[in-house]
Parts: structure tokens; sequence; C-alpha cells
């Protein structure tokens, strides 16, 4: 119960992900990808009331799509303080930009 961060890296065969409410109570930052099959935020996300930082690694552009600012179904993420993405970059290996 003392976990504060979370790195679900390299499960390319992953499409979805279940939080449970009281799973994690202490995480502060997670990241999660390259998850190329995942098509949505997980929703119990919200559950994680400690989180400071989401991150997302070299997703989807519909991933991407859904949580753009009042059009995407994803936005209620909007609680989290820094949401980043990481695109692959052929120059740099990768680059990140903060969401929010």
């Amino acid at each position: 119960q003392k976990l504060k961060k979370l790195f679900l890296g390299g499960l390319k065969g992953l499409n979805s992900l279940i939080i449970d409410k009281g799973a994690l109570p202490l995480l502060e930052e997670l990241s999660i990808g390259p998850s190329p099959q995942l098509k949505e935020v997980p929703s119990g996300i919200y559950y994680l009331t400690k989180l400071t930082s989401l991150e997302f690694w070299d997703m989807s552009k519909d991933f991407l799509d859904r949580m753009t600012q009042d059009e995407g179904q994803d936005y209620w993420i909007l609680h989290i303080p820094v949401v980043r993405f990481w695109l692959k970059d052929t120059e740099t290996g990768y680059k990140s930009f903060i969401l929010w």
C-alpha cells in the first residue's frame, strides 16, 4: 500500500485496464505504454485521488484525441495536474508534450 510510482510498459496487447476503488491509494505517478491496443483511458483512474502525474508513451492518435479539451470523451481526467504524452521522434528518440 506504499506504492507511489507505477510504470506499465511494453504491454502491446493491452486493450483495457481496470482500476478498482481502493486500489493503489497512495499512487502519485502512473505511466502507461507503449500499448497501441489501448483505446481509452482506464475509467478507474478517478479513484486514484493522490495521482499528480499521468504519462502515456507512444499511444495512437485516436487515444490522444480522446483527451482534447472540451471535445474528447476522456477529458474527465482534468483533475490530474500533469498529463504528458511521449511520442517517438526519429531524431531524438522521444519527444514529450504536456496536454495540460
